[in-house]
């Protein structure tokens, strides 16, 4: 595994030894695979070993590739987290596993997940859009282009409409995506 070749070029058998538990680390040194990467990346700093996210696909692709959000998960690992640590941490549903599994989508409602949006590596830019905030929603205003794509970005289910007062076009949409745009403004 490219994970434990990492380690191995980077500390000797007696630090990893040292900061790992005797049974971890004879299981790293002998390259047993069952060893999952969120109980190394509790440990040490996997982005100073250079460990990407090809690296991950290799290793574990085979572990996760019923997940169609392998960089999700990986940004998840690589921060020492296990799904069942980030659940308790922000008081997420089980949605945020089917999430992670079929498509991460953005028109959800699911409680708390605008707050992994940053550690999931999710980025939002609403610098071009005026924005409204609501209770219930978000509304966007801007050009109808800059308008359709942060749509198409995110999937959004919502369509545009043209605002006779403002003279401007806007997307109107609830979800975890404008719970985050929310949080943020």
């Amino acid at each position: 595994m490219i994970l434990y070749d990492k380690l191995k070029e980077r500390y000797t058998r007696k630090e990893i030894i040292k900061i790992f538990d005797d049974t971890l680390a004879g299981r790293i040194w002998r390259g047993d695979k069952s060893v999952f990467i969120h109980t190394i990346s509790n440990k040490i700093d996997l982005y100073n070993l250079e460990y990407s996210f090809d690296n991950f696909q290799e290793d574990y692709g085979d572990k996760y590739q019923h997940n169609k959000e392998m960089l999700m998960l990986y940004q998840i690992f690589m921060k020492g987290y296990n799904l069942n640590r980030l659940s308790k941490k922000y008081n997420l549903e089980s949605q945020f596993r089917n999430l992670l599994r079929d498509g991460f989508d953005y028109n959800c409602s699911s409680k708390n997940i605008y707050l992994t949006f940053e550690l999931l590596g999710i980025q939002v830019d609403t610098v071009p859009f005026s924005i409204d905030i609501y209770e219930t929603h978000v509304e966007l205003f801007g050009s109808k282009g800059d308008l359709d794509n942060f749509k198409e970005q995110y999937a959004l289910k919502y369509d545009l409409y043209y605002d006779p007062y403002r003279k401007s076009w806007h997307l109107a949409f609830n979800g975890c995506l404008a719970d985050y745009i929310k949080s943020k403004h």
